[in-house]
């Protein structure tokens, strides 16, 4: 996949980087990601498009081939705020196929528009957990830092640094290969007879003899799914002990500790996998553009897109919503890509 603002250059970014680079080239107005980690988000940051990962059951993941129950939700892709919230409304509902969003039944929203109130952002507190921020290059820093600046200057509070204490975390792979494993076999086991493959095994076995063509990029994930020994009883918990850990260090303790609304993080996965665990909501925005190290034709740094994310509670999307449309307003950092 190539992005269109530097092909072959400017990096793309996680599994749902068609989608973005289809919109970013302007083949569409809006697209569907998938996202169980940084999926959505990232392709969208590095597109200079808007991205939102959906609260887990907020939408359904009926037909989405699955990795984990507890992480996989789809999401707009899209160039405005806007146009990311009305698909988002779309897309909302309860489905007695996927159990996940009988939860979302109080809290979701088939039109989100009515959120996008850039005044909201005078009073919003916004916190900035550092640890994400230490280690990206001066050109990115420096947009971190433009974009805590706009958001000060539009009247925000900026609690500057906050603390996660999971953040140090190793977060083990266990659960999420257990659910891969589980979830793709149970997917894989309703596919027509005309396809070859019905288990996680027999895929494995089918990349080994079409290894030229379907191992480019191995298979580990994979097989390290497949390799997973947990009993069902052993998974519950482990699942339990990383939201456990999760909520009382992570996004919960510190939005509550010091009254945050949101947390702002640089547009990279970094900082995307406490909410990942968690099944929490993140929305992207464009807020500038770094080089890339490589020279173009004409002689000059190619420059791809750089964004920031922020990060909140379970089903706070109408919160961070306003909070990114005002940010959006301020800034309108988005340049479409000049295609031949």
């Amino acid at each position: 996949m190539l992005n269109p603002y530097g092909p072959g250059s400017v990096f793309v970014s996680g599994s749902s980087s068609g989608p973005a680079a289809a919109i970013a080239a302007n083949l569409a107005a809006a697209s569907i990601g998938t996202e169980t980690a940084g999926s959505i988000v990232g392709p969208a940051c590095q597109h200079a498009l808007v991205g939102i990962k959906p609260t887990v059951g907020l939408v359904s993941r009926t037909g989405v081939i699955p990795i984990s129950v507890s992480q996989d939700t789809p999401g707009p892709i899209a160039k405005t705020v806007t146009d990311a919230a009305i698909i988002l409304g779309a897309l909302t509902g309860v489905d007695d196929k996927d159990e996940a969003t009988i939860s979302s039944e109080k809290h979701a929203f088939t039109d989100y528009t009515p959120f996008l109130d850039k005044s909201f952002i005078r009073q919003a507190r916004i916190g900035i957990p550092r640890h994400y921020y230490n280690h990206l290059d001066a050109e990115r820093l420096s947009i971190m830092e433009a974009a805590i600046q706009t958001l000060k200057n539009e009247g925000a509070s900026i609690i500057d640094p906050v603390t996660l204490y999971v953040e140090q975390q190793n977060w083990n792979n266990d659960v999420i290969c257990y659910e891969f494993k589980k979830g793709l076999n149970a997917y894989l086991s309703q596919v027509d007879d005309s396809v070859p493959i019905h288990s996680l095994q027999e895929l494995i076995a089918y990349n080994e003899i079409h290894a030229e063509i379907a191992l480019q990029y191995g298979q580990d994930t994979l097989t390290r799914s497949e390799e997973v020994t947990l009993t069902e009883e052993e998974y519950q918990q482990k699942k339990q002990e990383y939201r456990k850990l999760a909520l009382e260090q992570g996004i919960d303790y510190v939005l509550e500790q010091y009254s945050l609304d949101a947390l702002l993080l640089p547009g990279d996965v970094d900082g995307m996998y406490i909410a990942a665990r968690l099944g929490y909501p993140l929305i992207t925005v464009p807020a500038g553009y770094v080089a890339q190290g490589i020279i173009d034709a004409d002689g000059d740094p190619t420059r791809g897109p750089f964004g920031v994310v922020f990060s909140g509670k379970a089903y706070s999307e109408p919160t961070l919503l306003s909070i990114a449309y005002g940010f959006e307003q301020a800034t309108q950092h988005r340049v479409p890509p000049q295609l031949e």
